[in-house]
């Protein structure tokens, strides 16, 4: 080795371990960030706060930061909580589908997870900070749904929990996905999937058990009106905890949806999408219903979680500040409940992740831009930098 390259080598090697002092530094320490606005969740915003984290977790949210604290000033700001995508295939490595056989219970989309894949950091650029990869509408049973991190330390990124909802379809996908293969028709799929069911209450510790037992949820793919009408009637009839998924006619199904107040994954939404299909979120809103919101990620925009909800906002009527609340809940705390994953993510409440987005404004005005990206207390994407950290 010449004596050039040794000194680039000795200068790198002494700018790492700074880098890594520093990083331990901060592990332990406390530090806060503040904003104009902190919406700890979508119905309660803090005005001028602060935002203080140790160990990769929320401490709370003040007026003001404590004395003697590191602080990280966004004074015209405003930091929400990480947005989560409840419903996408993003950054997996091959298929979510396995279409050998249409009940695939024991599946987990965890052993498709590939976290280098460029997927994550385009989410992660547009706030979302957790991502459920749900498996294929194809299978009248998909297998388990993952959580994960789109950045920070790769082995910190799965979120484990044993309520990850399993993923269920009755939606046109499942039917004749593969030529030979069974449900050939609507009522073979609506067959199999009572069936499937039925036999699962005797395996009561398999993930399929729990969900036929009201122990956990099915995350069940609709394509139209009719299905919606079947899983309302089934999920009242077998008291199970089930959450519709919406391919398509969600606005013709607001009537069907108030028989029994199912939560809906809803999205994505376009800028080219009708008027009536717009207000369908507003409207179950208003209704009482849950609603979540999709991006439909990789197969549209990394924005399109934001987009969504900001075209939902625009079109809602009603009370501005109760749609708002909603709206934002529907982004981050109500897709972290129907994912099971809520004890760590969707709020900035004591002991959760630090997970958090900075914006420049309003976070449903789509002219605000995301400043500032923080996952578990770290800050991985700078947005005037354009610096993306795993």
């Amino acid at each position: 080795m010449n004596r050039t390259a040794g000194s680039r080598l000795a200068i790198l090697l002494a700018v790492w371990m700074l880098g890594a002092l520093a990083s331990n530094a901060l592990a332990g320490e406390k530090y806060a960030v503040t904003a104009k606005q902190i919406y700890t969740n979508g119905g309660n915003v803090v005005e001028g706060g602060a935002l203080v984290i140790q160990d990769g977790r929320v401490v709370g949210v003040f007026d003001k930061a404590p004395e003697g604290v590191h602080t990280v000033d966004h004074p015209d700001a405003v930091i929400i909580p990480g947005m989560i995508d409840v419903h996408t295939q993003i950054g997996v490595r091959g298929s979510l589908a396995d279409l050998a056989d249409p009940v695939q219970g024991d599946l987990d989309a965890i052993d498709a997870f590939d976290p280098h894949h460029p997927h994550f950091a385009d989410a992660m650029r547009a706030g979302v900070t957790t991502v459920v990869l749900l498996p294929s509408a194809q299978n009248v049973v998909g297998g388990i749904a993952a959580a994960v991190k789109t950045g920070g330390p790769i082995a910190k990124r799965r979120i484990a929990s044993d309520q990850l909802p399993v993923t269920m379809s009755v939606a046109g996908e499942a039917v004749g996905s593969v030529r030979g293969r069974t449900p050939t028709s609507r009522m073979g799929t609506y067959d199999l999937f009572r069936r499937t069911l039925d036999d699962a209450k005797s395996d009561a510790g398999s993930p399929l058990g729990k969900v036929a037992a009201g122990q956990r949820r099915a995350i069940v793919h609709c394509g139209d009106a009719t299905d919606l009408r079947m899983l309302t009637d089934e999920a009242k009839r077998r008291g199970i905890r089930v959450a519709a998924a919406f391919t398509g006619e969600v606005e013709r199904s607001i009537d069907d949806l108030a028989k029994l107040r199912l939560p809906v994954v809803f999205g994505p939404l376009g800028m080219g999408a009708s008027t009536r299909v717009l207000r369908a979120p507003g409207q179950l809103g208003n209704a009482g219903h849950t609603v979540a919101f999709a991006s439909g990620a990789p197969y549209s925009a990394a924005d399109g979680l934001r987009i969504t909800a900001a075209l939902a906002a625009r079109h809602a009527t009603g009370d501005r500040a109760g749609l708002a609340a909603n709206t934002l809940d529907a982004i981050t705390r109500v897709p972290a409940r129907l994912a099971g994953i809520e004890a760590r993510v969707g709020t900035l409440a004591a002991g959760k992740d630090a997970d958090f987005v900075v914006l420049s404004g309003d976070p449903l005005d789509l002219s605000s831009s995301v400043l500032e990206v923080w996952i578990q207390g770290q800050r991985v994407f700078d947005g005037q930098a354009h610096d993306v950290k795993e």
